[in-house]
């Protein structure tokens, strides 16, 4: 029942995402959620989804493929994904004279990261937050016969703790 136009919002909340860190609709509040979901136009002409100094041209892609409407979205249209490789925002950084970005690079794989975080050892974690284990998470206690069907060799879903 989902066509590309999934794909052009999922990618819309990932530039996002990737850009302010966070996702574009978050609230504690899942109903909020779903509010600003189905109300995505309005909710992004706010100005506090955006933070001071975004990228006005990131702003605009982002918003275009985020549209309510999905025969509004970007790459969404006859040009399909190209109308987004062609915005402005790709656009401005293919013209940045660090390399910007090239999307030949991408398809061969060989564009560089970014940013490369300095590993110690293969078990360095300090790249990422540290975080309490909470072993108050209630553990499933589902009966294991109704997920048995899902594989023709039975696999115990979900797995068990380890302790």
């Amino acid at each position: 029942g989902h066509d590309k136009a999934v794909d052009v919002w999922a990618l819309g909340c990932l530039v996002y995402e990737l850009l302010v860190g966070r996702t574009p609709f978050a609230d504690d509040n899942q109903s909020r959620i779903f509010q600003r979901v189905l109300g995505a136009d309005k909710f992004l002409a706010t100005p506090a989804v955006w933070p001071r100094g975004f990228d006005p041209d990131a702003k605009d892609l982002i918003k275009q493929m985020l549209a309510t409407s999905p025969a509004r979205r970007l790459g969404y249209g006859t040009q399909g994904p190209l109308a987004i490789k062609d915005h402005a925002w790709f656009k401005k950084l293919a013209d940045d004279k660090a390399g910007g970005f090239d999307w030949e690079k991408l398809v061969t794989k060989t564009l560089p990261a970014p940013f490369v975080p300095s590993i110690k050892d293969p078990l360095d974690t300090s790249c990422f937050d540290p975080y309490d284990e909470d072993d108050s998470v209630p553990r499933f206690t589902g009966l294991q016969e109704t997920y048995k069907e899902w594989s023709a060799e039975f696999v115990t879903f979900p797995p068990p703790v380890r302790s």
